[in-house]
């Protein structure tokens, strides 16, 4: 039996693929096998591209043309901008972009344009399409051949107040073609796992809580201690990648808490946007209140690492909000904001910034914001023009368009932040929690290895 499905055998359609599948294996295994085929394949992250083009093997073909839908669809009203009632003065919104290629869209000629540039469309995680997304694709479909490849079971973005687009694995447009069946991910780590997930795919797709017979391939602990007071120490595993997963995906702050209390064994898996680095970098960028940025600095280093607010960092952020100045101390710390406050300089605010995560006491456990930080900064010397907010957003898309970053030691997360990410062990806390069907799915399958409930209380 085939361990992929060749995509471009199949017609207009669709796929669906549970996690571990073999998804991304066949969308790369059909770009390799169809060198002749002009491939477009669309899908929702910079991420996702990286991830995909890691997986197609070329071989001296065509390149196929991997991009995000949003980025496709802004290419086409930009192409188009009369039929598509787009002015390039549009923020380029979600929103705004969809609606516009869609006006476009409505163009015999643009179709027909568009047509003529590919043999197949192929779209990856169709669930997470937003409404908008979804015609574009199902627009498409009617010109072109289309498949699309996701699953249902795990549908749990949304777009602010815009839910993703109601799927089931069919519509009129894109008919289901094919369902995966084998469970590539286990099948060398833990068969078993693969089997008992299975099984729990179907009583969730059925409404039913997966069952835990006695005989399971997953671990059932009870911590002894809160999470956030050290209580995984003794089940964290000590190879491999680990993922603790945290039910409540709305109380984002938990993360860094939990993260905080293990002394940099644990980092906090972030965003995407990585929305508090660019808040700093925008701070810094108002260098005519050279105090608040100061305080700006102390207050971001404090959320990336513990034992910032030492006695002496203590002290300066006092006189600075009493007195506007530092204290006359001889401090390397104190010296350095006391030259910042003098000449204002990118050097000088680096400088504090570096002794202020580089001191001897204390732990780092969200090191990707203090890396973007210092790496803007350090931008930010060599280009006096550019803002620092510039040069991180820089380094950031930069960053989104090599991949996400590599699972490596272990980090905690929800679901939304794990993803489409893959852990050698994986420690979902609290799983009676997690009421969504969809996104205790989503935690249940994002490890290859080792599984681990975890109940916290007696």
């Amino acid at each position: 039996m085939s361990d992929w499905v060749d995509l471009a055998a199949l017609g207009t359609g669709a796929v669906v693929a549970p996690a571990g599948h073999g998804k991304t294996h066949s969308i790369g295994q059909t770009v390799e096998n169809h060198p002749e085929l002009r491939i477009l394949v669309l899908t929702h992250t910079n991420a996702g591209i990286a991830a995909l083009r890691r997986r197609v093997a070329i071989r001296g073909s065509k390149r196929p043309r991997i991009e995000t839908i949003s980025a496709f669809s802004l290419k086409l009203v930009r192409a188009f901008p009369s039929r598509a009632e787009w002015t390039e003065g549009t923020k380029p919104e979600l929103s705004n972009i969809q609606s516009a290629a869609l006006k476009a869209l409505q163009s015999t000629t643009v179709l027909e344009v568009v047509a003529l540039g590919f043999d197949l469309v192929i779209v990856d995680e169709f669930q997470d399409c937003s409404p908008d997304q979804a015609r574009t694709v199902e627009i498409l479909a009617g010109v072109i051949p289309t498949v699309v490849l996701g699953d249902p079971l795990q549908a749990i973005f949304d777009f602010g107040r815009t839910p993703s687009a109601p799927w089931n694995g069919s519509t009129d447009t894109l008919p289901l073609l094919e369902t995966l069946s084998t469970p590539h991910r286990w099948t060398n780590t833990n068969p078993a796992l693969g089997e008992w997930l299975a099984v729990a795919r179907t009583d969730l797709m059925a409404g039913r809580r997966p069952s835990v017979p006695d005989s399971h391939p997953l671990e059932i602990v009870t911590l002894q201690r809160e999470a956030s007071r050290g209580g995984l120490y003794d089940v964290i595993p000590r190879e491999g990648t680990t993922a603790v997963i945290y039910p409540n995906h709305s109380n984002i702050n938990a993360l860094s808490v939990i993260a905080r209390s293990y002394r940099g064994l644990i980092r906090v898996a972030e965003t995407s946007d990585l929305v508090d680095v660019r808040n700093v970098a925008r701070t810094v960028d108002n260098a005519s209140d050279r105090v608040a940025v100061l305080l700006a600095i102390v207050e971001f280093a404090a959320k990336t690492r513990t034992a910032v607010s030492s006695p002496i960092v203590t002290t300066l952020c006092r006189n600075l909000k009493s007195k506007g100045q530092a204290s006359k101390s001889t401090q390397p710390v104190v010296a350095a904001a006391a030259l910042y406050l003098n000449h204002g300089s990118r050097e000088a605010v680096l400088e504090f910034f570096r002794l202020l995560i580089h001191s001897p006491c204390g732990y780092t456990y969200r090191p990707q914001l203090q890396k973007l930080l210092v790496e803007g900064l350090f931008m930010g010397q060599a280009d006096p023009d550019s803002s620092i907010e510039e040069c991180v957003s820089q380094l950031i898309e930069g960053q989104n368009h090599r991949s996400s970053w590599e699972p490596f030691g272990t980090i905690v997360g929800t679901t939304l932040r794990l993803k489409g990410l893959e852990f050698d062990n994986v420690i979902v806390l609290d799983p009676p929690t997690i009421t969504s069907r969809n996104h205790l799915y989503v935690a249940l399958s994002r490890a290859s290895k080792r599984l681990i409930l975890a109940r916290t209380g007696q």
